[in-house]
């Protein structure tokens, strides 16, 4: 019984085995049958493609990956079967296997060939179409350039650079493709690249480079030619446009230190001045100055200590300020070192300031001593000296006094940090306005004016100026509001031409990103909390300066003046602006002021008073700047008008004095 038990245990393991063995050869066969399943889909593609049948070849290749994904190569385990054979003691049976084999299987490497293959074709058959449509209606490329000189006298000066505003525009029906531009010069002594590749320009599309150049010191005078053509890969190729200049021969500048001066500021401060004379018959560009103090001396601002000057032109004699502080006492010597280098010139040079540290304590306007520079003509007038004492007190009026002098990539406004400097005076002394409560700014960057006047996104609520006039608002109904700007403005580049005061970090072409919208200045002004503003605008807005271009690397093609300067409403605010919209605002180098800001000046000190009642108006005001501004104009020929503006209030009563004014 216990035997019979146990050969039945074992009889049902042996039939658990041989079905476990079973199964797993039904589940090792099924594999095998897919991947030889996906490798006679693979065997057929190969051979589709191998007749030029590529799409057929693609459908098998796909068939196969879905069967089996990835390619390599497919192994097939050999064949196994038993055999018997007769021994000694009887029949036996044996195994017999066959060897494996493997199969090449790369279906997805194959089918992505093909379609690669397929897209080229498809490539090419429509980039031969493009060149078909192209060849029947070709591009038609014209060349026009246009000479950018440091001197903007469409002069080449041996030693200048410059830059060539070069234009490409393709009139025809179809793009020029790979385009180089080539240019030849008649003068080797003119460097600058021979070819300049433009890329794809698209039919009624236009390219424009400035391309700069070296003029080098052997260039020869006479007439300078430039060729430039453009071809593209296609070989349809521009006319050539033929550039001729006056070139001449390099000339050297020849600078002088003249006329040091010192007076007294406020406290301690001296304010030394010289002027720096170009004696030479070439402009000098890129003058540095540097400035070396002895140990009982510090600078005011450290910016000082280095100038980097654009262009002073021959025969310009151009005014330098800068102020410091010494524990010498008045009466004794103060010498001041100065190294001054030009870019061309091959040395530099190295003077001294000799002066005299001055007796007396701070008078307002300052003390002008005996080795300072002559004034000029009698009918010029220091208004920076003996400002007149006004009879108002403006209790809690709040003054913002801006100087726009020192830009990174543009032309100094010479005069802007002086001007910004004695207005700020007269607004205290002449105007009545409380010392602490006028601002006076100098260099303000892109951020600076958003801190300053807000951000159209916050209705201006956010600025500085109209924090403090609210917060004044509070003590005082409509407290008196007076901001005055002296620095460049400029018309956008973009069709509008709008208007944008200039931050010292910017350039043109970045004015709709970092410049200060003029529609925006006024309606920050427009928000403020009171009617009792007073606004001075001394700069233009057509895009040229004193110098010439404000930017020397765009064409005056691209300038557009801008529509209008003024704000069309503020009927309550008394606006003045030095220019209209397309004029330029002169210096006046003998008042060593803007043209416009010595006017304002004298016109606010008392000249101005036309009917003798020791009152100044803005309409008396704005009538005394337009009548001299011209007369200068006239008197001096000047080669544009400059016409003052004022809107709004005429009435507005800005100085009052008692007796007779200078």
């Amino acid at each position: 019984m216990i035997i019979a038990m146990g050969a039945g245990l074992q009889g049902r393991v042996a039939v658990y085995r041989y079905l476990i063995g079973f199964l797993l050869v039904l589940f090792a066969q099924s594999g095998w049958s897919g991947a030889s399943e996906a490798l006679g889909f693979y065997q057929r593609g190969y051979q589709a493609e191998s007749r030029g049948a590529f799409e057929e070849a693609i459908e098998w290749y796909r068939k196969a990956i879905v069967e089996r994904d990835g390619d390599g190569r497919i192994t097939f385990p050999g064949e196994v079967r038993y055999e018997w054979y007769e021994t000694p003691r009887g029949m036996a049976r044996r195994k017999i296997e066959s060897a494996s084999r493997s199969e090449p299987y790369f279906p997805a490497q194959r089918m992505n060939a093909l379609l690669a293959k397929q897209e080229a074709a498809q490539i090419a058959a429509r980039s031969q179409q493009l060149k078909r449509d192209k060849f029947i209606n070709p591009p038609a490329l014209r060349v026009a350039v246009e000479l950018l000189d440091a001197g903007n006298d469409r002069i080449v000066d041996g030693g200048e650079n410059g830059k060539l505003l070069v234009t490409l525009t393709n009139h025809g029906g179809s793009a020029a493709d790979n385009v180089v531009l080539t240019i030849r010069r008649s003068d080797s002594d003119l460097s600058l690249p021979s070819q300049i590749p433009l890329g794809t320009v698209g039919a009624g599309d236009s390219v424009v480079r400035a391309i700069a150049y070296q003029a080098g010191k052997r260039l020869s005078s006479g007439t300078l030619s430039l060729r430039l053509t453009a071809k593209d890969s296609d070989g349809f190729e521009a006319p050539e446009s033929v550039l001729e200049s006056v070139a001449r021969a390099y000339q050297p500048a020849r600078i002088l230190v003249r006329s040091p001066s010192i007076r007294r500021g406020e406290g301690n401060l001296l304010i030394i001045g010289y002027e720096l004379v170009n004696a030479g018959r070439g402009a000098a560009r890129d003058v540095d100055l540097t400035l070396n103090l002895q140990s009982d001396a510090i600078l005011r601002d450290d910016a000082d200590r280095h100038r980097r000057i654009a262009v002073i032109s021959p025969g310009e004699s151009l005014p330098v300020e800068f102020g410091l502080y010494t524990s010498r006492a008045p009466g004794d010597g103060l010498e001041i070192g100065l190294t001054v280098r030009e870019a061309q010139a091959t040395s530099e040079q190295d003077t001294s300031l000799a002066l005299m540290v001055p007796a007396g304590a701070y008078s307002p306007g300052g003390e002008l001593l005996a080795n300072s520079p002559p004034l000029g003509a009698s009918e010029i007038e220091n208004v920076s000296l003996a400002i007149p004492q006004g009879l108002r007190s403006e209790s809690l009026a709040v003054g913002v006094v801006i100087g726009n002098g020192r830009y990174r990539h543009l032309d100094a406004v010479r005069f802007a940090h002086q001007d910004a400097r004695v207005i700020s005076d007269h607004v205290v002394q002449a105007m009545g306005y409380p010392e602490e409560g006028v601002k006076l700014q100098q260099d303000m960057t892109t951020r600076d004016f958003r801190r300053l006047f807000g951000t159209r996104e916050r209705g201006f609520r956010d600025g500085l100026l109209y924090r403090r006039v609210e917060l004044n608002a509070r003590r005082r109904e409509n407290p008196p509001v007076f901001v005055y700007y002296s620095g460049h403005g400029a018309p956008s580049l973009d069709e509008d031409g709008k208007a944008y005061l200039v931050p010292v970090d910017t350039t043109l072409r970045d004015l709709p990103y970092e410049g200060y919208a003029l529609e925006d200045f006024y309606d920050s002004l427009a928000a403020l909390p009171s009617n009792n503003v007073t606004v001075v605008l001394d700069a233009c807005f057509s895009g040229a300066s004193n110098d010439g271009l404000l930017q020397k690397d765009i064409s005056p093609a691209l300038l557009r003046s801008a529509g209008s300067i003024t704000p069309a409403s503020m009927s309550e605010a008394s606006i003045f602006t030095s220019t209209s919209p397309n004029q330029v605002s002169y210096w006046f180098n003998e008042g060593r002021h803007s043209l416009f800001t010595y006017f304002f000046l004298k016109g606010l000190r008392g000249a101005a008073d036309d009917d003798g009642d020791n009152r100044i108006t803005s309409g008396e005001l704005h009538q005394y700047l337009g009548w001299n501004v011209a007369d200068h104009i006239l008197e001096t020929r000047k080669p544009s008008d400059q016409t003052p503006q004022l809107v709004g209030n005429k009435d507005r009563l800005l100085a009052v004095y008692s007796g007779e004014q200078p």
